[in-house]
């Protein structure tokens, strides 16, 4: 039997003539696996491109022993040989070796590098496109499991009469199909190269299915930089002693800054503790370079990138990519004394601590804030003004400044944060600390005055499914902060931050259809400003301290936006994710 010869069921019975068809069994026996292994054993390539697809049978709940078997695409590479013919069928069965048609593959593919590539360009466009566009396949090109992720993330951007005919009936059963797929490949172990896996697990991050659960988005991310760590990602691969190729380094310092970038995006997000410092690496800060081709790319590439041969385009993602990595360095770790701040000093050594943690947390603010300011004078002036003009016909530059606006809203939200945090953190002081407490509420409204503004010019061109999940931690930070509305301020004032707080809210209401995990999180803010409003109504008709209202509203919001470990009464018994909303 030819190693490249592809079994069907009816050869494979054929062959084994103690396993001829008999009737329909109530329950499956061994009998089959127990012949995988034989003809494993004697093929070794046999096990790595086998399809299971059970027979359909007229009897519900009862099954047959006897699959029938296709061979994966040429361009997958094989699964690796320790996996046994019981885990290849458990696979099969729950759907992980099974592909999308060609069709679709292409769709989602395209999707993947126009919409999430851009900021996250974790795998190689050349060697992917190459092995889809080989004759029959690039033997042994794409993991599967790195397959199954690219599609997953290249799923929330296509549009759903695709989906439709793929077999799917909407975004979100589409997205948390192909997530299934992926997520069983690597629990099976059914990939070695420890570069995958990072890839792989970092794609799997923009899934967040329940706060509940243990392996969660912050897990993945986790365990994706223990796999960086004990590969040497986190190491400069020039310095290395490994004699690596030029395209291997650029991608192994493309993937260590995406995976730096997207744990500084989720700490944001889920409002979580830093795990990296800038001295945890030596990976020397992306460059142009990095992101430029040694590869002449054939015009078919275009089918699965629109700016494969565009050098225009490409640079300029290349350069938002680059300034998102240093803005998230600008993200430093925050000393909050939120906590300390609402409990007396019993002794004298805690009231010495306190004002330590004070003075640290006054200058990690400081130095953050230089940093930010620092950054935005770096921004190129393009990036400063930012008209959106869609256009049917020019879809594709649409999505260029969708990026650039982005990468704004992004850094207007680190603002907002830090100043919350601020706010916070000062307390019910006086003097200084009364006049900081005003400055950082302005701040706070300034950005998220900017970041409505940007979000209704998104909402008019259509562009709202175009986002990614990251977004929704971007409007729920600024429509918090809108929604917020302490007494004494103008009726003009509240108008706008009223229409400030829709604007937010109805691009997070449009993207239900892609992140289930917008529900749950308008939920939570509603729930919040009723507890909020209860609140304050209690205090109608006495004086009232609006900072200190201010104040305590914002410890509300914290507590139910942060959606990473709390869900709104209304949301707590569903089967609705709550955790993507802020990744």
């Amino acid at each position: 039997m030819a190693s490249e010869q592809h079994l069907t069921g009816e050869s494979l019975q054929s062959s084994c003539p103690e396993t001829a068809p008999r009737e329909v069994l109530d329950e499956p026996t061994n009998e089959a696996f127990t012949t995988l292994d034989r003809l494993a054993s004697q093929e070794p390539g046999f096990a790595q491109h086998l399809l299971y697809k059970p027979v359909p049978v007229s009897v519900p709940a009862r099954v047959s022993p006897y699959p029938t078997f296709t061979a994966l695409p040429g361009y997958v590479k094989p699964l690796t040989t320790h996996i046994t013919a019981d885990d290849l069928a458990y696979l099969e069965i729950n759907g992980a070796l099974t592909l999308p048609s060609r069709k679709c593959q292409e769709q989602l593919i395209w999707c993947f590098f126009e919409y999430v590539y851009p900021l996250m360009p974790i795998v190689d466009l050349d060697t992917f496109a190459q092995a889809l566009e080989s004759p029959g396949g690039s033997p042994g090109g794409i993991s599967l499991l790195l397959l199954q992720a690219v599609l997953f993330a290249g799923s929330a951007h296509i549009k759903l009469e695709q989906l439709r005919d793929a077999g799917f009936s909407t975004s979100e059963e589409a997205r948390k199909v192909l997530f299934r797929r992926a997520q069983l490949l690597y629990d099976s172990g059914t990939e070695a190269d420890p570069l995958v896996l990072v890839q792989a697990l970092t794609l799997m991050t923009l899934w967040y299915e329940s706060s509940e659960q243990h392996r969660n988005t912050w897990h993945r991310s986790k365990t994706a930089l223990s796999q960086c760590y004990a590969a040497g990602f986190h190491m400069d691969p020039s310095r290395s002693s490994l004699s690596l190729s030029s395209n291997t380094q650029k991608l192994r310092r493309r993937v260590w800054w995406v995976c730096f970038m997207r744990e500084r995006i989720l700490s944001l997000g889920m409002r979580q503790p830093q795990r990296l410092n800038e001295v945890d690496h030596s990976v020397l800060l992306l460059e142009s370079s990095d992101f430029e081709s040694s590869f002449q790319r054939p015009k078919s590439f275009q089918k699965f990138c629109s700016y494969a041969n565009d050098k225009t385009k490409s640079g300029k993602l290349a350069y938002l990519c680059i300034m998102m990595a240093k803005l998230c360095c600008c993200m430093r770790p925050h000393i909050s004394i939120h906590d300390a701040s609402h409990r007396k000093a019993a002794r004298s050594d805690e009231f010495d601590l306190f004002s330590l943690l004070r003075n640290k947390e006054r200058s990690a603010f400081t130095d953050c804030n230089e940093d930010l300011l620092e950054w935005r004078k770096s921004l190129s002036e393009p990036c400063k003004t930012l008209p959106l003009v869609y256009s049917s016909k020019n879809p594709a530059k649409s999505t260029l400044i969708l990026n650039e606006m982005l990468l704004e809203m992004t850094y207007l939200a680190i603002i907002a944060t830090r100043h919350r945090e601020r706010f916070i953190s000062l307390g019910h002081g006086s003097g200084d600390s009364l006049l900081n407490r005003e400055l950082s509420k302005l701040h706070m409204q300034n950005a998220a005055s900017q970041i409505s503004s940007m979000t209704e010019e998104i909402h008019r061109c259509g562009l709202d499914t175009l986002l990614p999940s990251m977004a929704i931690g971007v409007l729920m930070t600024a429509a918090s902060i809108h929604r917020l509305d302490p007494q004494g301020i103008t009726h003009g004032e509240k108008r706008r931050a009223m229409r400030g707080f829709r604007q937010c809210m109805a691009v997070v209401s449009s993207l239900k259809s892609i992140y289930v995990a917008s529900e749950p999180a308008e939920d939570s803010i509603d729930w919040a400003f009723l507890i909020n409003d209860t609140s304050s109504s209690q205090l109608l008709g006495s004086h009232v301290n609006t900072s200190s209202h201010y104040t305590d509203s914002l410890d509300i919001f914290n507590e139910f936006l942060d959606l990473g470990t709390a869900t709104s009464p209304s949301c707590s018994n569903s089967n609705k994710t709550n955790g993507e909303a802020l990744t």
